[in-house]
């Protein structure tokens, strides 16, 4: 477990007007606001706002597509098999609760820019438990909601609720819900 013997409380943390350039990748926001307190093995993270991001990532070396090559259903399973996994029980040492995060105005800048109008998130996670209270997404293609809770143990357990309505393409206006 993670623990402070007392209590830390930062009531601001306010950067503005950010410029960044990290070999060659770019990042830059207009506004970023949060708040953090600590109590022994307790982290609150107060209500979090990042406006107005740009994102550049760096351009890497041009790669040559690998030429397809036909498969056969049994070297699928065979390799399904191989690489079958057992996921690890994960403690997390640190009880978080992130009381809000709202990115507003985010664009990935490439070839076909990713645009995010709205991204919303609160959680809380500790000891095996991750709670996904909301994650809220609204894109020019998609606004969906998701909760979710899993218990990082025993094959993962996982209760989720997911609702989208789609907003581009022949299926503008469907809506998608999963249980």
């Amino acid at each position: 477990s993670i623990a402070v013997p007392l209590p830390i409380n930062i009531k601001r943390i306010e950067l503005l007007d950010i410029d960044l350039n990290i070999l060659g990748n770019k990042v830059d926001w207009q506004h970023f606001s949060t708040s953090l307190s600590m109590q022994g093995d307790r982290l609150a993270i107060g209500r979090t706002r990042l406006e107005t991001i740009n994102v550049q990532l760096a351009k890497g070396p041009e790669a040559k597509p690998a030429e397809p090559k036909a498969v056969s259903v049994e070297e699928i399973k065979s390799k399904v098999e191989k690489t079958a996994i057992k996921l690890p029980e994960v403690w997390i040492p640190l009880k978080v609760d992130l009381k809000r995060f709202d990115l507003s105005s985010f664009t990935l800048l490439q070839d076909s820019p990713v645009n995010v109008s709205h991204l919303g998130l609160e959680a809380k996670a500790g000891e095996h438990s991750v709670i996904l209270k909301t994650l809220e997404l609204d894109m020019p293609q998609i606004k969906a909601s998701v909760q979710a809770e899993v218990e990082l143990k025993e094959d993962y357990p996982l209760n989720l609720t997911l609702d989208a309505l789609l907003k581009e393409t022949e299926l503008k206006g469907q809506k998608l819900s999963l249980e």
